[in-house]
């Protein structure tokens, strides 16, 4: 039986840990009932259940990768089965391969972690947001945002080329879908953060060198937190951010000031 169609429904991809997490629980404090996606089923049903215990939003798990094109198509049918409609995506699944716990250089980039960290980190957020547009379209009614990277605009580092490359290109995709969208109710619109303290973030070998390295040069003096992320994006959910469309939030303590 379907649920009682809530007043909005959001869709997070990558929502097992980390950002992903930490947005699916803010956007069910502000009344959204959750799709939480994501490959491990069990950290899955652990946000679920995190989200269940802390609010009344209503929670659908819909896992599988966004990569392959029928999951992403079958995560979207879910949510419009169970709820109705869909009104928010936050593309924010992701991942960061490395070679011997560093990024990669051009010469030792294997081909396999180049086509995989694009087929996650930029045909999933297409092949999901072109699953859920049409949702979208049919209640005149969308907000679509991606979780980029600070690596799509400054030379970090500790970023590798086909991270980098993959969050450039999300910020292209955006910029379109924005114009091609905004006539239809539907903003689209990017966060990019910086050093996050996440499980990700703390694969590299010199991820603790990194991280002093990185509140050194910080103006805010600190690592950001996954909550620092989910309230610009839930920002950008919210009515109050209907005027806002084809927009970059920079979220990393004043790391990149362009």
């Amino acid at each position: 039986m379907q649920d009682q169609i809530p007043s909005k429904v959001a869709l997070v991809t990558g929502a097992s840990r980390g950002i992903g997490r930490a947005v699916a629980l803010r956007l069910a404090r502000a009344g959204h009932a959750i799709v939480v996606n994501g490959i491990n089923g069990d950290a899955l049903a652990a946000t679920a259940a995190e989200i269940t215990s802390a609010t009344d939003a209503p929670v659908l798990c819909a896992p599988g990768d966004v990569s392959d094109a029928d999951a992403a198509a079958a995560i979207v049918a879910q949510a419009r089965t169970r709820f109705g409609r869909l009104d928010v995506l936050v593309n924010n699944a992701a991942i960061s391969l490395r070679v011997d716990g560093r990024p990669p250089t051009l010469e030792n980039t294997p081909l396999e972690h180049w086509h995989r960290m694009l087929a996650v980190n930029l045909t999933g957020p297409f092949l999901v947001t072109r699953a859920a547009v049409p949702v979208m379209k049919a209640h005149g009614f969308g907000r679509i945002v991606f979780v980029g990277s600070i690596g799509a605009r400054m030379v970090t580092g500790n970023t590798s080329l086909p991270y980098a490359s993959a969050k450039s290109g999300l910020l292209g995709f955006a910029r379109l879908l924005a114009a091609e969208l905004g006539p239809h109710g539907i903003t689209v619109n990017s966060v990019l953060p910086g050093r996050i303290k996440t499980a990700m973030a703390g694969t590299y070998v010199n991820h603790e060198e990194i991280d002093r390295d990185y509140v050194r040069r910080s103006p805010v003096g600190r690592i950001g937190t996954p909550e620092d992320v989910a309230g610009a994006i839930v920002y950008l959910a919210s009515d109050e951010a209907a005027y806002i469309t084809g927009a970059i939030l920079d979220v990393n303590g004043g790391m990149h000031l362009p």
